[in-house]
């Protein structure tokens, strides 16, 4: 399950790290992408404010949700230098 604020899935980086959530305690951390993701499979735009100004809903908004499930995986990233970090 993806974390909503931690997890590495908003502009190759976390929400939180993008907003520069000062203090990790006045968010809530259990959150999921699911958790924004409405019973027609597209982002519930209300939730999502809530949470997030007009900017980073905007960007979140682009990504496609796929309309079948699919399992979820971790990968990696490249550095600036072409390497991955492990």
């Amino acid at each position: 399950m993806i974390n909503f604020w931690l997890d590495n899935w908003y502009a190759n980086t976390s929400l939180a790290s993008i907003l520069e959530v000062a203090d990790i305690f006045t968010i809530d951390t259990s959150l999921l992408i699911s958790n924004f993701i409405s019973d027609t499979n597209e982002w519930d735009i209300m939730k999502l404010r809530l949470l997030v100004n007009e900017d980073p809903l905007q960007l979140i908004l682009a990504i496609l949700i796929p309309s079948n499930p699919i399992l979820e995986s971790i990968c990696w990233g490249l550095l600036g230098n072409g390497n991955f970090p492990t």
